[in-house]
Order: C-alpha cells, then sequence, then structure tokens
C-alpha cells in the first residue's frame, strides 16, 4: 500500500492563518501546472497593490494583531506577535491563549509551526504572498468579469494612516478588503465576506512598530533537538497506510506542495483529501475505495471548479481545482492514470 506512483521520481489555528490569507474562492485558468515564482506581468497593476507585493520582499515589522474567523463549525478569536522582516516571519501568542508555547516561523522556503505539548515540529509549505498575487492577477483581468478591484481610503490602523483595496463581485458585494500603509506597503488590516456579505475573517494589527530595530536571524528559525519533525507527507503515509490507501502523490517537480491531508468519513466510508498548493493556486485530490456516483461527486465539487476523475487499482481519484480541463489531465497522467 505504501507505493509511490509518480513518473522520474486542522487544527481550528490552521484555518484562521488561511483565513488570514484567503482572498476569493476562485482560480484563474490555466493551460499547464504553474510552477512557483513563474514570473507575474505587473504591467497595468494599481499603484498600492504594486507597492504592498513589493513591500512583502522588504517590510520590516514588530506588532501585535488580532485574528477573528468563523468558518463551517470552526470558529476563533487569537491574538498573535509577529515578527517579520521581508520573507522572514515569526509568529508567537500570549502566555494566556491556548496556543501558548507554539512557535511559527518561515523563510520563503518552508514554514515550521512547534508545538511544545508534543515537542513535535510540522513542516508545511511557506504562505509566501498568497492573496496578494491573487489580487494582481484580479487586477489584469485574470478572472473575467466576476469580480473587480476598487481602491480607497482607509482609517488609521494601529496609528498609522491606510489606503484600502476591495474586491467586489459583479453585484458590488465586497468580498474581500486589505488595508495596506502606503509609504512601506504593509498590510495592516484585511476583511473577508462570505457571499451573505457577512464577514467571516480578519486579521487587524493593533500595534506595530513599522521601523524596528535589526532582528536576528536566530528569530526565524526552529531547531529543537528531540523534537519530532512531521511533514503533510509523513502523514499522508501514515493515513493512507491506517486507511488502506495507496500512497499516491504530486511529485514535488510539477510545482505543487502538499499542504495537508486529512480522511473525512462519507455515509461511514473513508475518503483521503490532499490539499495542494502552488503559490496562490490550490488544488485538491480526492481517494475514494470503489466507484464514485454523481451524489457522491457533488459533495465535494464547486461549481467554479473543473473535476477530473478516473479509477486505477481499484480506487477512484478526483482533482479539483481552477484549472483547465489540459492542465487537470497532465497531472493525472502524473499520478498513474492509464498505467
Amino acid at each position: 500500500m505504501d507505493r509511490v506512483r509518480y513518473r522520474g521520481t486542522l487544527s481550528r489555528l490552521a484555518v484562521s492563518l488561511l483565513m488570514a490569507l484567503t482572498v476569493i474562492s476562485a482560480v484563474s485558468a490555466q493551460s499547464r501546472p504553474r510552477l512557483p515564482h513563474d514570473p507575474i506581468p505587473l504591467d497595468g497593476v494599481p499603484r498600492l497593490l504594486l507597492r504592498a507585493i513589493r513591500g512583502a520582499a522588504t517590510v520590516r515589522l514588530h506588532g501585535v494583531r488580532t485574528v477573528e474567523f468563523h468558518f463551517g463549525k470552526n470558529a476563533d478569536h487569537h491574538e498573535e506577535y509577529v515578527t517579520r522582516d521581508g520573507e522572514f516571519v515569526r509568529i508567537e501568542f500570549p502566555s494566556n491563549s491556548k496556543f501558548s508555547g507554539q512557535i511559527i516561523v518561515e523563510d520563503g522556503k518552508e514554514r515550521r509551526h512547534y508545538f511544545p505539548d508534543k515537542n513535535e515540529i510540522r513542516v508545511l509549505p511557506p504562505r509566501r504572498e498568497e492573496a496578494l498575487n491573487k489580487l494582481i492577477r484580479l487586477s489584469k483581468g485574470g478572472f473575467g468579469k466576476r469580480f473587480q478591484i476598487k481602491l480607497g481610503s482607509g482609517e488609521k490602523v494601529a496609528g498609522y494612516p491606510t489606503a484600502t483595496i476591495s474586491v467586489e463581485d459583479s453585484d458590488g458585494n465586497v468580498v474581500d478588503k486589505i488595508f495596506i500603509e502606503p509609504k512601506t506597503g504593509a498590510v495592516l488590516k484585511r476583511y473577508i465576506f462570505d457571499k451573505a456579505g457577512t464577514r467571516v475573517g480578519m486579521f487587524e494589527f493593533q500595534e506595530v512598530d513599522l521601523h524596528p530595530a535589526r532582528f536576528s536571524p536566530e528569530l526565524f528559525k526552529i531547531e529543537r533537538k528531540g523534537a519530532k519533525v512531521v511533514t503533510p507527507y509523513d502523514n499522508l503515509r501514515r493515513l493512507a497506510l491506517k486507511e488502506g490507501f495507496e500512497n499516491v502523490y504530486l511529485p514535488r517537480y510539477t510545482g505543487y506542495l502538499l499542504e495537508w491531508v486529512k480522511v473525512q468519513k462519507e455515509q461511514g466510508s473513508p475518503v483521503l483529501i490532499q490539499v495542494y498548493s502552488c503559490d496562490e493556486r490550490k488544488l485538491t485530490m480526492f481517494q475514494i475505495k470503489g466507484n464514485l456516483d454523481q451524489a457522491q461527486l457533488n459533495k465535494f465539487v464547486r461549481s467554479e471548479f473543473k473535476v477530473k476523475t478516473w479509477r486505477m487499482n481499484g480506487e477512484t481519484f478526483v482533482l479539483m481545482g481552477g484549472h483547465d480541463m489540459e492542465a487537470l489531465n497532465h497531472l493525472a497522467k502524473v499520478l498513474g492514470e492509464g498505467t
């Protein structure tokens, strides 16, 4: 069962971090799987957005921010202590927080999350500036006419004046709003709304220093002797073995990195779910034992996404994402379709 097929070779906190970085669920179509760091043309992009995306590599700050989210059965409100030096980030939590003792660091290549109660370091793909990259594509018409960007002036956040970028649907409903300090490009506040117009996610800096003293590089490392290092691929291997699934995943050369994996029960049968990222793009893969009927498929599929299904070794595989069918067919062949 522990056979890797390829050619050539949430906790609530996790949900809150995703909510803080998510902008809109749709992703633009593409003709091939996009590799990380493919250049995004910046001509015609609003100046404020340019300042924010370029500031992502240069902003230095230290502050306290509040994070809130309401996502299905998951809801939370907590504070974070954030230290940032360009692509290097460190997040800690107050001593009275349920996340007290946990530490998150990111260096542009990976994200490490330390759990002291388990003495465990979970390694994940970096978040980078997923939402800002989506806004760039949006400003260049990458989402067709379904969404539009509007610029505005914002209130002071943590004592700093801000300007805003809002994402609106075709009816003028705001789905995302970002508050940016225009001199540095620092994103100081963000609101996310659902289809009913209800705010379901936000973060806001209550205090922040945009000109702190130099940080030690050691702040952005987690290297604890004796701690168990766990990757999403480790979790996939464990769950696939436990539930009797083929251990099938997208290799790294495709540009897609496994973010998380879980098993969900549907009508008493396990479904193995993998979520991948490639910069701002998301791709979900489902594995189901036996056949999959249309009613079962409808539980997973969202109308704005394309879907590729196939059977292999007694299991049904489903790829779902904002890609054209050529890209999904290519990834399915990488995963072993037809072999």
